[in-house]
């Protein structure tokens, strides 16, 4: 495992990380930057479904964009998971289920569906 200090990652688009030391990535490529660039010394992430709040506009989600399971995917595709856990936090309860479901059978961390408030109330 590389040195260094921990890292916790923190994907949402709107929502700040909770208090603690948390890695911000506002969208799925900022996300994926900071995975790589901290490879092998993230412990938690913690990630959000719907991601560039700008896909809803004109009546409905884009399927395209760089959402909470296009990022799941991405991560089981890669083999980048963090060490401990992943925490999804999303509002979107049928993309939250889809991500659980995509990780949780693929990654040794576990895999915690939570809300954004009660993510908050952990003790980082």
């Amino acid at each position: 495992m590389p040195q260094g200090s921990p890292k916790r990652i923190f994907l949402d688009d709107i929502r700040d990380p909770p208090i603690g030391n948390w890695i911000l990535a506002r969208t799925a490529h900022d996300f994926i930057e900071r995975m790589v660039q901290h490879r092998g010394n993230v412990t938690v992430v913690a990630l959000d479904h719907d991601l560039e709040f700008c896909a809803y506009g004109g009546g409905g989600y884009n399927s395209l964009t760089f959402d909470g399971t296009w990022v799941a995917r991405w991560m089981v595709k890669n083999n980048m998971f963090p060490s401990d856990k992943i925490y999804v936090h999303s509002m979107n309860h049928h993309g939250a289920e889809r991500m659980v479901g995509i990780l949780a059978g693929a990654s040794e961390a576990k895999v915690i569906r939570i809300s954004y408030d009660d993510l908050k109330k952990l003790t980082w």
